[in-house]
């Protein structure tokens, strides 16, 4: 499936977000009907009509400035850090 990579902004990752830039969208979305319910990696997540990925399981997460993997599965979506030493989580 289709993969794309991001840097993590302040509010994406206090927030519990990834909002996909243009230059990664037909990559990630398709041809998605806005706004849709997904999931991300295995828990309940929507994409936004302002091309933002939201999920509970985000929040908190990941640091400002986090580069993670975007990853679009049959099932929805997987986000996987791609920097280990600046990550909470290991």
């Amino acid at each position: 499936m289709e993969m794309a990579t991001k840097v993590l902004g302040k509010m994406e990752a206090t927030r519990g977000f990834i909002y996909l830039p243009k230059k990664i969208r037909s990559e990630i979305i398709g041809d998605i009907s806005l706004p849709c319910s997904t999931t991300l990696n295995g828990n309940p997540a929507r994409l936004d009509k302002r091309f933002r990925l939201w999920s509970a399981y985000l929040k908190g997460r990941f640091l400002t400035g986090d580069l993670v993997n975007i990853k679009k599965t049959e099932g929805g979506y997987v986000v996987t850090l791609q920097n280990h030493e600046k990550s909470q989580i290991g």
